[in-house]
């Protein structure tokens, strides 16, 4: 009843997919550098209390590296923000929404034009992505089969199957972050359990890099897996309204959950690319099959 399926792989709409994908892991490696750095600080201030370099130098690494740090989490900001935007308007032209600067805080032209750029400049990646689907690491195929439904409530199985597959995700990570913050916790604690609390609090001075970036990024992944999952809620009630013959307003639904969508990519923690890949596979079939067996469902009481 709709070309959602065919139309995802048109080579317009595949040069977004690839776009935004490359844009994602480069925010994701200046995310990961600035990682690096907070743990560097630490280490160096540690190293510098053992060898009982004076206070000013120490002062001048922990300064340093707190610099350091911001910029480089402003770059992986910048790379986010575009690739959401990117993501958004390869969303927006799949479904036919309306399409503004509004919607994207960049031009369409803009985007267009980063794009090309990317593909112009990394060919083999592009030419990768574009000729395997999910299960090998591409682009082609980007969300399950949609076809048998009406174009609005199509959309509607897109955007719950894009929540699913991100909600589990940082589901996923959040324990595992959680875990690691509390085992670093606990060797530092270990490492200095025979010393004064004044003597702690001098020789962690400059772990607080390491603690704000670790405790930052765990609260902002956080903060994404709630707004995940008030997403999926209104979803499935939309669906279980549906299921019912209870059709809401289809048009504005899709619209007002696309721009939260948008809103919630604008400002995502990037999940670290080798965690991503290791649970793609897993995670995009398991939402794949949720969707399939929905559609099936709503056919089913449809007939």
């Amino acid at each position: 009843m709709n070309k959602l399926t065919k139309k995802q792989n048109e080579s317009d709409l595949l040069l977004l997919l690839v776009s935004q994908r490359y844009l994602y892991k480069r925010s994701k490696s200046f995310s990961t550098i600035a990682t690096i750095i907070a743990l560097v600080v630490y280490l160096l201030s540690v190293t510098a209390e053992i060898h009982t370099i004076n206070n000013t130098n120490l002062t001048y690494i922990f300064a340093f590296g707190l610099i350091m740090y911001h910029v480089v989490n402003q770059l992986s900001q910048k790379r986010t923000a575009l690739a959401a935007a990117t993501q958004e308007l390869f969303d927006r032209k799949l479904y036919e929404m309306r399409i503004s600067k509004t919607h994207l805080n960049f031009s369409e032209q803009s985007l267009i034009e980063n794009a090309l750029k990317i593909m112009n400049t990394k060919p083999k990646y592009y030419s990768y992505q574009v000729s395997n689907d999910g299960n090998k690491g591409g682009v082609k195929n980007w969300y399950a089969l949609i076809d048998d439904h009406p174009q609005e409530l199509s959309i509607l199985f897109c955007q719950k199957e894009n929540i699913m597959w991100d909600q589990n995700l940082r589901k996923n990570f959040l324990f595992f972050q959680i875990g690691l913050f509390v085992l670093f916790l606990s060797l530092v604690l270990y490492l200095f359990r025979n010393e004064t609390i004044s003597e702690v609090l001098i020789m962690t001075f400059g772990s607080i890099s390491f603690i704000w970036d670790r405790g930052s990024k765990i609260y902002k992944n956080y903060t994404c897996y709630i707004e995940k999952k008030e997403l999926r809620s209104i979803l499935e009630d939309a669906f279980e309204q549906i299921n019912k013959g209870d059709i809401p307003d289809l048009y504005h639904l899709t619209e007002d959950i696309q721009v939260r969508i948008y809103n919630s990519r604008k400002n995502n923690y990037m999940i670290p690319e080798w965690f991503y890949s290791i649970s793609r596979n897993d995670d995009q079939k398991n939402s794949s099959d949720i969707i399939k067996q929905l559609s099936v469902s709503l056919l089913r009481n449809q007939n």
